[in-house]
């Protein structure tokens, strides 16, 4: 559908930074249990890891953002949104 917009600008997109770790993908059978999942993962790499919240990104449709942030929150992990 992107690839077929004959008004998009082509692009090339890289990491500054580098290829960094691979992207996983995970299957949840509903929201809650989706929230729960990213929040204790994050939150075992925050304390496992010593990894900062600013390390982690989260991508997600706006309808589904309400449990994710009860569960940050819950969690005491920072954030910051964007929306685009």
């Amino acid at each position: 559908m992107i690839r077929n917009n004959g008004r998009r600008h082509e692009k090339s997109l890289r990491s500054a930074a580098g290829p960094g770790t691979e992207v996983q993908v995970v299957e949840c059978p509903d929201e809650e249990a989706e929230a729960d999942y990213v929040v204790g993962e994050i939150a075992r790499k925050m304390r496992e890891r010593h990894e900062r919240p600013g390390a982690f990104a989260i991508l997600f449709r706006t309808r589904s953002s309400a449990r994710l942030r009860v569960r940050l929150r819950q969690e005491k992990i920072p954030t910051s949104w964007w929306a685009g």
